[in-house]
């Protein structure tokens, strides 16, 4: 009867690492890692439907906003980017997420907003630590 459970258990295991439905918040943070980003769309889309609300969502908000900033839809996620920035969020975050809002017009070459949007940031956290990152692409 024993091998039967430890049968089931690494049959389980198994399932649960290649099953998008078992997907967690740390398979979405690989998926980005390894720069897979429409696997990371869909495992943060499939994992938003079960989170509860809280910081993980907001992270996993995120997370969807950059995945489509990296396949280029960048419409997409600026409206994503661009509602995070009226939630509340913590400092590292809330940073991150104003540099996605600027990348987002940047690269859909709307600089006028991605200007307005480097200002707005300046002005609310003067000592963040992607500045340089601003000042390098304002530049350009």
């Amino acid at each position: 009867m024993k091998t039967n459970w430890l049968v089931i258990f690494f049959a389980g295991s198994f399932l649960n690492s290649i099953s998008p439905a078992f997907a967690d918040f740390s398979d979405v943070q690989m998926a980005i890692i390894q720069e897979d980003y429409q696997k990371s769309l869909t495992l943060a889309e499939e994992t938003l439907a079960t989170e509860p609300d809280g910081n993980k969502k907001k992270e996993l908000r995120y997370y969807l906003a950059l995945s489509h900033l990296r396949l280029s839809h960048f419409t997409e996620a600026g409206l994503m980017f661009e509602e995070l920035t009226k939630e509340r969020l913590d400092s590292k975050l809330k940073d991150k997420v104003y540099l996605g809002l600027f990348d987002s017009y940047y690269l859909a070459e709307n600089y006028p907003k991605a200007n307005a949007v480097a200002e707005k940031h300046f002005k609310r956290n003067s000592r963040s630590e992607f500045l340089s990152l601003y000042y390098l692409k304002t530049a350009r």
